[in-house]
């Protein structure tokens, strides 16, 4: 091989050699954006706990139970001797049927940069209990009616803003703290004592309302051998919590409604048992109910999109090296570089603006300001070595070197846009610019 033959080949070879070590370089700002990213969701994850945590933490609603107390005796041996004690303990009765409604009305709370979701949970529960027989407690025992308890649990007692008289068949009963030594743990009871309130089939019918704060989601466990859960929300993007979806949902951008019927033999939960017997109820487990999901949105798809920072280095860098191939342009690696690190700065673009003005607006002014400006420098460093290849005798269109870079970064941006907002897609789409490049 000539020299002059061996000096082609090893200068195109050479060439991709030192663009492939400034990609690599350029990997290392893209790789703390990244970072950057994390530490940034991180922030606004602290900001949005301390949002919620001040306005009474995540609403978990369970039940309600009623709770009916009863004496027994036992024997014990002491110094050789057989003793009778005396001993409490509780009998745990859900209801018949129970319907809880609860209406979520959502709002924005700020702390510095951060909007944080939060809401007002409007809850209306009804239902109907039947009056317990003398067979419901175990032999021996000796019930006290006047001591009877009606209680619901709600973790997030920093979070009631109002609740209304429990109203018990014909009698309206007050709501008092609970000490939360129960299945459903803390809350709240009303003393209904005996129950002598039903009809004649010994039913005793039951209502209440309450009003309370939180945010980011909002659990429900409605206990009732029958059961049915009704949430509706003005939040236009809600995911549902819990092991059955909700029979009936539907949601737009004016908030959504869902309804859960949940029968008794689909439920993990017996009528009736001892608190000796119980374990505490699982929210996480036995629950229902939503998560206002806007809250991370953004920084999830920047996190993606810079996933897609080692193509956006290579597709300028393929444009530049076409212009060398076809055009017999001369580029400098430090043109390489100059323009890998304007690909690398739209990520942080993306980042610093959307923490602003949201996501989309945010990717439209990054990709708008970088193809500009790598438009505007491959314009001016290629239009003085284009002119000369033309006076040499080049034949070779104007306009296809001047718009090649800004069309092809048009292009690839759009298709960025398309596969972040398409998370379904998202793998087809990546493969296909993938093979495109």
């Amino acid at each position: 091989m000539s020299k002059t033959g061996k000096n082609m080949w090893l200068s195109p070879l050479i060439k991709v050699l030192v663009t492939v070590v400034i990609i690599l370089l350029l990997l290392i700002p893209l790789f703390m954006i990244r970072n950057l990213v994390a530490d940034r969701l991180d922030l606004k994850t602290e900001a949005a706990e301390r949002v919620v945590e001040e306005v009474g933490g995540e609403l978990i609603l369970v039940g309600p139970i009623l709770a009916l107390p009863y004496e027994y005796e036992r024997i014990e041996t002491r110094d050789g001797k057989e003793v009778i004690l005396k001993s409490r303990d509780e009998i745990y009765l859900i209801p018949e049927s129970f319907t809880l409604k609860g209406k979520l009305e959502a709002e924005y709370r700020s702390l510095g940069i951060y909007r944080i979701p939060v809401y007002r949970a409007f809850v209306n529960g009804s239902g109907r209990v039947h009056t317990p027989g003398a067979s419901l407690y175990p032999s021996g025992a000796i019930p006290i009616p006047e001591e009877n308890r009606f209680i619901v649990g709600i973790a997030n007692m920093e979070g009631i803003r109002g609740i209304s008289e429990l109203q018990w068949g014909f009698r309206q009963v007050d709501f008092l703290p609970d000490s939360g030594n129960t299945a459903v743990g803390n809350g709240v009871s009303a003393t209904v004592g005996e129950i002598i309130d039903g009809d004649d089939s010994g039913v005793v019918d039951f209502a209440f309302d309450m009003e309370i704060s939180g945010g980011n989601r909002a659990d429900f466990v409605p206990l009732g051998r029958d059961t049915v859960l009704e949430l509706s929300g003005d939040w236009p993007s809600p995911s549902f919590l819990g092991g059955l979806l909700p029979s009936e949902m539907e949601f737009g951008d004016e908030g959504f409604n869902a309804n859960w019927r949940i029968p008794e033999v689909s439920r993990p939960f017996r009528p009736h048992w001892n608190s000796s017997e119980a374990e505490r109820i699982n929210p996480d487990v036995h629950g229902f109910g939503v998560v206002l999901l806007e809250s991370m949105a953004g920084y999830k798809q920047i996190e993606r999109a810079v996933k897609y920072g080692l193509l956006f280095l290579m597709i300028p860098f393929a444009v530049f090296f076409l212009f060398e191939i076809l055009v017999r342009l001369r580029v400098h690696p430090m043109q390489y570089l100059m323009v890998g690190a304007a690909d690398v700065i739209f990520y942080l673009l993306l980042l610093a603006i959307s923490e602003h003005l949201g996501f989309n607006a945010a990717y439209v002014i990054a990709a708008v300001a970088v193809t500009a400006l790598i438009s505007i420098y491959t314009h001016r460093t290629a239009d003085a070595d284009y002119t000369a290849r033309v006076n040499d005798g080049l034949r070779f269109p104007a306009f296809a070197v001047y718009l090649a870079m800004p069309i092809t970064l048009c292009v690839s941006y759009l298709w960025l846009w398309f596969t972040l907002r398409s998370e379904d897609y998202a793998l087809l789409l990546g493969s296909i610019g993938v093979f495109a490049v």
